[in-house]
């Protein structure tokens, strides 16, 4: 049975699919933000997609029950598809207007910068699922995968907005964050792409997912004790103090020591709401980073 997620009908079979958007399913080539229903189906595949009419998700976007815990490959990498899309797009400066999502992460000499080890396995994963979308450009991709790695892990749902161009010229390195460095540093990044003091701490709550890899970043350990769950674990957390098998960064400590940012935190570690509504909007923000100034 297709159900759709928030003001819709239920559907018993594909003819009520086809009513629903207003017509025949359109095909891949038509529609790439089935590529969204594609990459959920890898995440749920034993399910069929709810399906928002078009007035009330940008696109007639398609959308699946993601809430429940499955072994597929996709959900496997969540965290690795998450960094990808986050590093695919911080990159931007506001006052050159160079770097962000615009798909260049798949350069080699990107992917080999120092805050991009690992991520190739990310480009791998997703490019057996992009060959079958040939109309989406990878910058949307790519963003699009990061949406779906919030939304399948419990996190709050991220609007997305097609249309970004894939570029050839990649940024130059150091752009990233440094997990080693404290609040200046944090502030110098985040405010090169436009962002205030509650967005840097609202995304660095995207740390709830996954976990540090030495051979990557020199640590090692996770910063919840589920980094599976998109969640407020992390700044509750950094609140309770360091605890044997938890790792905090000097950069997740940066937060707590800092008497602007420390609000946020303990904010979000007490309402879990107030992150997510900050977080889907800093995540928003971001993966729309340059895309006005190609309109």
């Amino acid at each position: 049975m297709l159900r759709h997620k928030q003001h819709g009908k239920k559907f018993a079979d594909d003819d009520g699919l086809d009513s629903a958007i207003g017509g025949p399913a359109e095909s891949v080539d038509d529609n790439p933000l089935q590529a969204r229903n594609c990459l959920l189906t890898r995440a749920r595949p034993d399910v069929g997609p709810y399906v928002t009419p078009p007035e009330l998700l940008p696109h007639g976007l398609l959308c699946l029950d993601y809430e429940d815990h499955c072994p597929d490959l996709l959900v496997l990498c969540r965290e690795l598809l998450y960094l990808h899309g986050w590093h695919a797009a911080g990159t931007y400066d506001v006052h050159t207007r160079t770097g962000g999502p615009f798909g260049t992460i798949r350069n080699q000499h990107e992917l080999a910068h120092e805050a991009n080890r690992g991520l190739d396995i990310a480009i791998r994963l997703l490019e057996p699922i992009k060959e079958m979308f040939p109309i989406i450009t990878y910058a949307d991709f790519y963003q699009l995968a990061g949406v779906v790695a919030v939304e399948i892990t419990g996190g709050p749902e991220i609007p997305f907005h097609p249309g970004r161009s894939d570029k050839t010229e990649s940024p130059p390195e150091g752009r990233l964050p440094d997990a080693k460095k404290g609040p200046d540093h944090l502030r110098e990044v985040f405010y090169r792409m436009g962002f205030t003091d509650r967005d840097i701490v609202a995304l660095s709550g995207g740390h709830t997912l996954g976990r540090c890899h030495k051979e990557r970043s020199g640590f090692e350990g996770a910063w919840t004790n589920n980094p599976l769950i998109f969640d407020n674990s992390y700044f509750k957390e950094l609140l309770s103090g360091e605890k044997e098998g938890l790792i905090q960064l000097p950069s997740d400590k940066a937060l707590v020591g800092d008497p602007a940012f420390r609000p946020y935190v303990e904010k979000y570690a007490q309402d879990e709401d107030a992150f997510f509504e900050d977080y889907a909007a800093a995540h928003l923000k971001l993966s729309e980073l340059g895309f006005a100034e190609e309109e």
